[in-house]
């Protein structure tokens, strides 16, 4: 047996070339009626050989084969009706109970977020987790000095572009929105009033490096929408923070506190903690811009 990086077990392998059929990386190949690993530096660790082999012959180094479970029955598997309806019954939620999450459904959340896609298989998605009073308040502390800051400094800006007599871009009108908001954020703040997490018991912070994605806000972004709904079948509520992912990238010592690598770049943030609201409706929308071709 190869154990280089993947392996075929010779004495369960039956060659029957379904492994060759979906791997993407030719890193299996038939010969004379035998099938064996000839390129295990083009394997991606995907599992894809493993997942549809009928012996489960194949074996990777450095992958738990516990997590290569059987396959669902197809009656297990939601109905696209009630899946719909659970995608939206998610809303985001700012109204929490004051109490902390089990640390064991946060690393359940992680773990949703660790089983998404990502190009080329290269997991690039990293966590930041804060799920105490202490780390929570540090961080709301410099988000929201930070946040007034650039605040203060759009104005400035805006005002020094109206003097010239310039209309303002629609990104510069944005960030005057946001501007706005950010100064009530600060104001809310000095009255112990948290208009930034709403007072949540748990934060998480996703970040890539990236040198290891190709797209790294999308395979970040997979990773997100599994977490969130995964949170829901938990009873947890969540809600996106996208002012905190602003401020980690203007301010080091946010990245510094969240123990974030200087080459890594946050892709989103959201807030979890038990719902102390009950939505009776679901979400609406509007309608999708879609061209057929």
């Amino acid at each position: 047996m190869n154990m280089e990086i993947i392996g075929i077990d010779e004495k369960l392998c039956v060659s029957c070339g379904s492994c060759i059929n979906v791997c993407i990386g030719d890193v299996f190949k038939e010969q004379d009626g035998i099938t064996s690993v000839t390129a295990p530096s083009q394997c991606l660790l995907c599992g894809h050989c493993k997942a549809i082999c009928p012996e489960d012959a194949i074996n990777f180094l450095g992958l738990n084969p516990d997590e290569f479970e059987p396959m669902p029955p197809k009656e297990d598997i939601p109905l696209p009706e009630k899946l719909q309806t659970f995608f939206r019954s998610r809303r985001s939620t700012r109204i929490f109970k004051k109490m902390s999450v089990e640390r064991e459904k946060l690393e359940k959340v992680i773990e949703a977020g660790r089983f998404a896609p990502t190009g080329g298989n290269r997991q690039p998605v990293e966590y930041s987790v804060a799920d105490t009073p202490e780390i929570l308040g540090k961080i709301l502390d410099t988000t929201v000095k930070t946040l007034v800051d650039m605040a203060i400094k759009t104005n400035e800006n805006v005002a020094e572009i109206e003097k010239q007599n310039k209309a303002l871009s629609a990104k510069q009108r944005i960030g005057q929105f946001y501007a706005k908001r950010w100064l009530q954020i600060g104001e809310m703040h000095k009255k112990k009033i948290d208009g930034l997490f709403y007072h949540a018991p748990a934060l998480i912070i996703t970040h890539v490096n990236p040198a290891m994605s190709v797209a790294p806000g999308v395979d970040a972004g997979i990773a997100g929408a599994q977490m969130i709904l995964l949170a829901e079948t938990l009873g947890l509520g969540t809600c996106f923070c996208g002012f905190l992912v602003l401020a980690i990238e203007a301010n080091p010592e946010l990245k510094n506190i969240l123990k974030i690598p200087p080459g890594n770049k946050t892709q989103f943030t959201f807030m979890a903690g038990y719902p102390d609201i009950t939505f009776k409706r679901l979400v609406a929308r509007n309608p999708a811009g879609v061209t057929w071709l």
